[in-house]
C-alpha cells in the first residue's frame, strides 16, 4: 500500500468532518512534520565524524535523527527565554508552575548569547549499538524509537542534543577508548580538559541528566548561579545525607552535570584532577581509580579542597541540577537540570514530554497556528530535489 500524499490526507481529513482550523493546523502539521522526518531520514547526508586522542567524534548521537531534533528544537526555539528576563516559571512535574527570580543583587556577567562558545559534551565508552539500541542497529531509523529498541542513554543524549540545537551551542559526542588502569566514568575528566581547549564552556552532562526546561538558556542559568569570569567549574550539591559526606561532613558534588569554564587555572585543575589516581600529587587518591565514586569522590575528597581557597569553583544548589521528582528528596527536584540516577529509564518519558510540553504551551496560549507553524519551520528542501518532488507530489485523483 503506497504512502498517501500530503494533499489526499487533507482532503480525507476534510470530508470526515474535521473542519475545525485549529485541528486541521495541528494534524496537517504533524503530517507534514512526518514528511519532513522520512525525507531526511532517506536523503544523503553530510554529517562527518573526526578522531581526537580520546577516541572518535561525532556531531550528533545518530545522524539520521537530525530531522527529528530539528523538528522538535524548532518548536522549542520560540518559546526560549530571553537571556535578560528577570524571572520564569519553571515546569516541575505535576506542578502547574513555579516561579524562578534572578536575584536583585545578581551581577549579570552573560548578558549576551554566548552560541558557539559553548559545547554540550558526550562522553562514553560503551558500544555504540549497545547505547543506541538494544537490539541490532536497523537501517530505519524509526525503529530506533520502538519500544523494545530505544533505550534510556540514547533518549538523554538526543535530549543533550536537541538543547544544544534550540540555542545555539554546538554538540559533541565522544566515543571514546576504554580506559586501561581506571573505571571508565573517568573519561569525561580528559574529555572535558581537551574540549576547554575550543570552547568557553564545556557543559558536560550524564546521559541521566537531562535539561529539564529546555526554554532556559545556559546564559540565565550561569546567571542565576553566580557563574563570573573566574569560576573554573560549577557542579551541583548531592542530597545532604550522610552517605553523601566526605569525612569532614561536607556534602559531595556530583560530576554528573559539569559545567567548565576555559583558562589556564582550569587545565591546571582537570591535569590534577585527571593525575589524581596516580597518588603523586593526592596519595590516598589512588583508591578512587576504581572505588566508588570514582573521579566524583577524587574531586570531593581531595581537589575541591585544594582549590576552594578562593572562588575557583561554584556549588550548584541540588534543587537546581541534581535530583527529580522520584528521587524522595524535595530539597533535590533538579528544577534546571533534572538526574535521573534513581530512575534509570526517566530519560525515555523525559523525550515523549519534550513534544507534549511544547504543543500544551502553544495551545495555552490560545495559538494554534502557532503549533502549525513550528511543525512547518524544519521543512527545508533536502539536497535531493527529484526525490523531495517524487515525495511530494499531490494525488490528481
Amino acid at each position: 500500500m503506497g504512502l498517501a500524499s500530503p494533499a489526499s490526507m487533507y482532503h480525507q481529513m476534510r470530508v470526515r468532518g474535521l473542519q475545525r482550523p485549529a485541528t486541521i493546523s495541528v494534524i496537517f502539521g504533524a503530517v507534514l512534520a512526518f514528511v519532513y522526518v522520512l525525507l531526511q531520514s532517506s536523503a544523503p547526508w553530510n554529517l562527518t565524524s573526526s578522531h581526537t586522542r580520546l577516541g572518535k567524534e561525532y556531531k550528533i548521537p545518530v545522524r539520521q535523527i537530525e530531522g527529528l531534533a530539528d523538528a522538535i528544537a524548532d518548536m522549542w526555539r520560540p518559546l526560549a527565554l530571553d537571556i535578560h528576563a528577570d524571572n520564569f516559571t519553571a515546569w516541575l512535574w505535576g506542578d502547574r508552575g513555579t516561579p524562578y527570580v534572578m536575584p536583585a543583587k545578581a551581577k549579570r556577567h552573560w548578558t549576551a548569547p554566548l552560541g558557539k562558545d559553548v559545547l554540550i559534551l558526550d562522553v562514553d565508552t560503551r558500544p555504540l549499538e549497545q547505547m543506541r539500541s538494544k537490539g541490532r542497529v536497523q537501517s530505519d531509523f524509526r525503529a530506533l524509537f520502538e519500544d523494545d529498541q530505544l533505550t534510556p542513554r540514547f533518549a538523554g543524549m538526543l535530549n543533550h542534543y536537541i538543547y544544544a540545537r534550540i540555542h545555539g551551542y554546538d554538540y559533541k559526542f565522544i566515543h571514546a577508548s576504554e580506559l586501561a588502569d581506571r573505571h571508565q566514568t573517568w573519561v569525561k575528566v580528559p574529555a572535558i580538559k581537551e574540549a576547554l581547549l575550543k570552547y568557553k564552556f564545556v557543559v558536560f552532562a550524564d546521559a541521566d541528566a537531562l535539561f529539564n526546561q529546555p526554554d532556559v538558556p545556559l546564559e540565565w542559568m550561569l546567571n542565576y548561579w553566580n557563574v563570573h569570569p573566574k569560576t573554573l567549574v560549577a557542579m551541583a550539591e548531592d542530597p545532604n545525607s550522610p552517605t553523601n559526606q566526605d569525612p569532614k561532613g561536607w556534602v559531595l558534588w556530583n560530576t554528573g552535570f559539569i559545567v567548565a569554564q576555559q583558562g589556564e587555572r582550569t587545565q591546571e585543575l582537570f591535569r590534577q584532577w585527571d593525575d589524581c589516581p596516580s597518588g603523586r600529587q593526592f596519595p590516598d587518591c589512588r583508591r578512587w581509580a576504581h572505588d566508588w565514586a570514582h573521579e566524583q569522590a577524587a574531586f570531593g575528597h581531595h581537589l575541591r579542597y585544594a582549590w576552594n581557597k578562593t572562588d575557583d569553583l561554584r556549588a550548584i544548589a541540588c534543587m537546581d541540577a541534581n535530583g527529580a521528582h522520584h528521587c524522595g528528596d524535595r530539597k533535590c527536584l533538579g528544577v534546571f537540570v533534572s538526574h535521573h540516577w534513581g530512575k534509570k529509564d526517566e530519560p525515555i518519558q523525559d523525550l515523549w514530554r519534550l513534544v507534549t510540553r511544547a504543543v500544551t504551551r502553544y495551545a495555552s496560549q490560545g495559538r494554534p497556528d502557532l503549533i502549525f507553524k513550528a511543525f512547518i519551520n524544519p521543512i527545508r528542501p533536502p539536497p535531493n530535489w527529484a526525490f523531495y518532488d517524487e515525495m511530494l507530489r499531490f494525488d490528481e485523483a
